[in-house]
């Protein structure tokens, strides 16, 4: 049997207490939360934007824009932009955070 959604609420305070740093880890349980409780999808998408930095890494900076960009905690695009400029400026050679190219910026 499941367990009664205050012990999978539990579970997930405990879960996320254990995270520390890591964004993969965080945005999981965020999107965890969002399912549980669906009106609280704003509030866990602004906590993953408002995750440290410090607590990055290419590959959860990678994971995180994946899921994003599929829908996941109903990002805008002015949030995916916003998250994926953060992450331009941590690792700018990453191509997965590269600005698109405008005709400006396109060389001729």
């Amino acid at each position: 049997e499941l367990l009664p959604q205050n012990d999978i609420r539990e579970w997930l305070n405990v879960r996320e207490s254990l995270t520390g740093t890591n964004l993969k880890n965080f945005f999981m349980l965020r999107c965890a939360h969002a399912h549980l409780t669906p009106e609280s999808t704003p509030d866990q998408l602004q906590s993953v934007l408002d995750f440290p930095c410090d607590g990055f890494s290419l590959e959860s900076c990678e994971y995180v824009l994946d899921h994003l960009n599929s829908g996941m905690l109903n990002p805008t695009p002015q949030d995916i932009a916003t998250y994926t400029a953060t992450c331009h400026a941590l690792f700018p050679l990453a191509t997965a955070f590269r600005p698109p190219k405008t005709e400006e910026t396109v060389p001729r």
